[in-house]
Protein backbone atom coordinates (compact mmCIF):
# COMPACT_ATOMS: atom_id res chain seq x y z
CA UNK A 1 0.00 0.00 0.00
CA UNK A 2 2.72 2.45 1.01
CA UNK A 3 4.90 1.55 -1.98
CA UNK A 4 1.94 2.10 -4.29
CA UNK A 5 1.25 5.54 -2.80
CA UNK A 6 4.90 6.59 -3.12
CA UNK A 7 5.10 5.28 -6.69
CA UNK A 8 1.92 7.11 -7.69
CA UNK A 9 3.12 10.40 -6.15
CA UNK A 10 6.46 10.04 -7.97
CA UNK A 11 4.64 9.31 -11.24
CA UNK A 12 2.44 12.39 -10.82
CA UNK A 13 5.51 14.52 -10.16
CA UNK A 14 7.22 13.16 -13.29
CA UNK A 15 4.13 13.72 -15.42
CA UNK A 16 3.83 17.27 -14.13
CA UNK A 17 7.46 17.92 -15.06
CA UNK A 18 7.06 16.39 -18.52
CA UNK A 19 4.06 18.49 -19.52
CA UNK A 20 4.70 21.07 -22.20
CA UNK A 21 4.56 24.64 -21.08
CA UNK A 22 2.83 26.96 -23.49
CA UNK A 23 2.93 30.30 -21.71
CA UNK A 24 0.88 32.90 -23.53
CA UNK A 25 -0.67 30.31 -25.89
CA UNK A 26 -4.29 29.45 -26.62
CA UNK A 27 -4.53 27.01 -23.71
CA UNK A 28 -3.34 29.59 -21.18
CA UNK A 29 -5.74 32.20 -22.56
CA UNK A 30 -8.62 29.73 -22.38
CA UNK A 31 -7.77 28.75 -18.80
CA UNK A 32 -7.27 32.37 -17.73
CA UNK A 33 -10.70 33.27 -19.12
CA UNK A 34 -12.18 30.68 -16.74
CA UNK A 35 -10.19 31.98 -13.77
CA UNK A 36 -7.66 29.10 -13.68
CA UNK A 37 -3.95 29.92 -13.50
CA UNK A 38 -1.73 27.28 -15.03
CA UNK A 39 1.28 26.38 -12.90
CA UNK A 40 4.58 27.68 -14.18
CA UNK A 41 7.55 25.43 -14.92
CA UNK A 42 10.46 26.09 -12.60
CA UNK A 43 12.93 23.56 -14.04
CA UNK A 44 12.35 20.94 -11.31
CA UNK A 45 10.22 17.84 -11.18
CA UNK A 46 7.63 19.62 -9.04
CA UNK A 47 5.41 22.28 -10.59
CA UNK A 48 5.39 25.83 -9.29
CA UNK A 49 2.19 27.71 -8.63
CA UNK A 50 -0.67 27.26 -6.22
CA UNK A 51 -4.24 26.08 -5.96
CA UNK A 52 -6.54 28.76 -4.61
CA UNK A 53 -8.94 27.38 -2.05
CA UNK A 54 -10.47 30.79 -1.36
CA UNK A 55 -9.74 34.18 -2.91
CA UNK A 56 -7.32 34.97 -0.06
CA UNK A 57 -5.87 31.50 0.63
CA UNK A 58 -4.07 29.07 -1.63
CA UNK A 59 -1.79 26.08 -1.26
CA UNK A 60 1.21 25.43 -3.50
CA UNK A 61 1.36 22.28 -5.60
CA UNK A 62 4.60 21.29 -3.91
CA UNK A 63 2.94 21.52 -0.49
CA UNK A 64 0.01 19.42 -1.75
CA UNK A 65 2.40 16.66 -2.81
CA UNK A 66 4.28 16.85 0.50
CA UNK A 67 1.04 16.71 2.51
CA UNK A 68 -0.15 13.70 0.48
CA UNK A 69 3.17 11.96 1.16
CA UNK A 70 2.95 12.70 4.88
CA UNK A 71 -0.63 11.39 5.03
CA UNK A 72 0.40 8.19 3.21
CA UNK A 73 3.31 7.69 5.63
CA UNK A 74 1.15 8.28 8.71
CA UNK A 75 -1.52 5.89 7.39
CA UNK A 76 1.11 3.20 6.81
CA UNK A 77 2.32 3.49 10.41
CA UNK A 78 -1.03 3.97 12.16
CA UNK A 79 -3.34 1.86 9.95
CA UNK A 80 -5.85 0.52 12.50
CA UNK A 81 -7.03 -2.24 10.16
CA UNK A 82 -3.56 -3.73 9.66
CA UNK A 83 -2.95 -7.00 11.51
CA UNK A 84 -0.39 -6.74 14.29
CA UNK A 85 0.81 -10.36 13.96
CA UNK A 86 2.20 -12.45 11.11
CA UNK A 87 1.19 -16.12 11.42
CA UNK A 88 3.15 -18.99 9.92
CA UNK A 89 1.22 -22.26 10.03
CA UNK A 90 2.93 -25.62 9.46
CA UNK A 91 0.77 -28.75 9.34
CA UNK A 92 2.45 -31.85 10.72
CA UNK A 93 1.38 -35.52 10.69
CA UNK A 94 -1.08 -36.85 13.29
CA UNK A 95 -3.36 -33.78 13.14
CA UNK A 96 -0.68 -31.55 14.69
CA UNK A 97 -0.16 -27.95 13.62
CA UNK A 98 2.81 -25.79 14.51
CA UNK A 99 2.26 -22.02 14.69
CA UNK A 100 4.90 -19.32 14.63
CA UNK A 101 3.67 -15.78 15.29
CA UNK A 102 5.76 -12.63 14.82
CA UNK A 103 4.64 -9.13 15.61
CA UNK A 104 4.93 -6.51 12.89
CA UNK A 105 7.89 -4.13 13.12
CA UNK A 106 5.64 -1.08 13.06
CA UNK A 107 2.37 -1.65 14.86
CA UNK A 108 -0.32 0.18 16.75
CA UNK A 109 -0.97 -1.93 19.85
CA UNK A 110 -1.65 -5.64 20.08
CA UNK A 111 1.34 -6.57 22.26
CA UNK A 112 -0.60 -8.95 24.52
CA UNK A 113 -2.91 -10.62 22.06
CA UNK A 114 -0.74 -13.43 20.63
CA UNK A 115 -2.70 -16.14 22.44
CA UNK A 116 -6.03 -14.74 21.18
CA UNK A 117 -4.71 -14.59 17.61
CA UNK A 118 -3.56 -18.21 17.94
CA UNK A 119 -6.94 -19.30 19.33
CA UNK A 120 -8.81 -17.55 16.50
CA UNK A 121 -6.66 -19.18 13.81
CA UNK A 122 -6.80 -22.64 15.42
CA UNK A 123 -10.60 -22.42 15.75
CA UNK A 124 -10.88 -21.38 12.11
CA UNK A 125 -8.65 -24.25 10.97
CA UNK A 126 -10.59 -26.78 13.06
CA UNK A 127 -13.84 -25.58 11.49
CA UNK A 128 -12.34 -25.78 7.97
CA UNK A 129 -11.07 -29.32 8.54
CA UNK A 130 -14.30 -30.58 10.12
CA UNK A 131 -12.74 -31.14 13.56
CA UNK A 132 -14.54 -30.61 16.85
CA UNK A 133 -11.84 -28.44 18.36
CA UNK A 134 -8.17 -28.23 19.25
CA UNK A 135 -5.84 -28.66 22.19
CA UNK A 136 -2.75 -26.53 22.76
CA UNK A 137 0.15 -28.87 23.60
CA UNK A 138 2.85 -26.20 24.00
CA UNK A 139 2.94 -22.42 23.92
CA UNK A 140 5.83 -19.99 24.46
CA UNK A 141 6.22 -16.24 24.04
CA UNK A 142 9.48 -14.37 23.74
CA UNK A 143 11.13 -11.27 22.34
CA UNK A 144 13.43 -11.57 19.33
CA UNK A 145 16.23 -9.28 20.55
CA UNK A 146 17.76 -7.57 17.57
CA UNK A 147 19.96 -4.51 17.60
CA UNK A 148 17.18 -2.38 16.07
CA UNK A 149 13.45 -2.93 16.41
CA UNK A 150 13.06 -6.08 18.54
CA UNK A 151 9.92 -8.15 17.89
CA UNK A 152 7.59 -10.17 20.05
CA UNK A 153 7.24 -13.78 18.96
CA UNK A 154 5.13 -16.75 19.97
CA UNK A 155 5.46 -20.46 19.18
CA UNK A 156 2.75 -23.07 19.67
CA UNK A 157 1.93 -26.67 18.85
CA UNK A 158 -1.73 -27.52 18.52
CA UNK A 159 -3.44 -30.90 18.09
CA UNK A 160 -6.73 -30.94 16.20
CA UNK A 161 -9.41 -33.12 17.82
CA UNK A 162 -11.58 -35.47 15.81
CA UNK A 163 -15.26 -35.87 16.44
CA UNK A 164 -15.73 -38.92 18.65
CA UNK A 165 -18.52 -41.34 17.76
CA UNK A 166 -21.31 -41.38 20.31
CA UNK A 167 -21.44 -44.72 22.18
CA UNK A 168 -24.23 -46.39 24.16
CA UNK A 169 -26.99 -44.07 23.13
CA UNK A 170 -30.40 -45.56 23.99
CA UNK A 171 -32.82 -45.86 21.14
CA UNK A 172 -35.50 -43.27 20.98
CA UNK A 173 -38.87 -44.24 22.47
CA UNK A 174 -41.83 -44.45 20.20
CA UNK A 175 -44.14 -41.45 20.45
CA UNK A 176 -47.01 -41.63 22.90
CA UNK A 177 -50.33 -42.58 21.40
CA UNK A 178 -52.67 -39.72 20.94
CA UNK A 179 -55.69 -39.78 23.24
Amino acid sequence: MFKTAVASMFSVALLAACSTHNEGGKLDASLAARGINRPGFNGSLLPSGSFNLTPKYGITYVDMILIAGAVALVYQVVDPAAPAWDILEKRLPDRRVQYSLRMQLIHNGGEGEAREVLARRATELAREEGMTGYQIKSYTESIDSRLFLPRRTAEAEVVMQLAEPVKNVPEARPPLAAM
